[in-house]
């Protein structure tokens, strides 16, 4: 089993800049937890707004 975040911590906090930290803090941000949001959204949307063919027969 690979440990990417130990590893990636330890590059970030040793060999990079202090800027490019918090580039890769957004971008761990935008690659990991956006997707799960986006879709938690749009399933409550579609749950919650009824379907427009739903009343045609």
């Amino acid at each position: 089993m690979r440990r990417a975040g130990v590893v990636e911590s330890v590059v970030l906090l040793l060999l990079l800049p202090a800027k490019l930290i918090g580039a890769g803090l957004v971008f761990r941000f935008a690659y990991f937890l956006l997707p799960p949001v986006r879709g938690t959204i749009l399933l409550v949307s579609s749950t919650l707004v009824p379907s427009r063919s739903a009343g045609t027969s």
